[in-house]
């Protein structure tokens, strides 16, 4: 029964080349884009090499400094807190 399904999928594959190609193609790239975005979550969050310690980091968004009279804000980049 495999046998047969595979003959008429090469059969219609032969008849359409270019809608089977593009077929093949666009479901080729959807799968390597998943695939590049999983990893790259991954690595951005996972404690790979360099940041081995990555998951006991502490992210902090805002600053202030005060000194005598004056006073300084230094502000970063607003992170929001890993959920562990």
């Amino acid at each position: 029964m495999y046998k047969q399904y595979f003959k008429q999928a090469w059969n219609l594959m032969r008849q359409n080349r270019f809608y089977s190609g593009v077929y093949i193609i666009g479901t080729g790239l959807a799968i390597s884009m998943v695939m590049v975005i999983a990893i790259v979550y991954h690595i951005r969050t996972a404690d790979i090499m360099p940041e081995v310690h990555r998951s006991k980091y502490l992210y902090i968004d805002q600053v202030k400094y005060e000194r005598g009279k004056g006073n300084s804000n230094f502000f970063g980049a607003s992170v929001p807190p890993k959920n562990a």
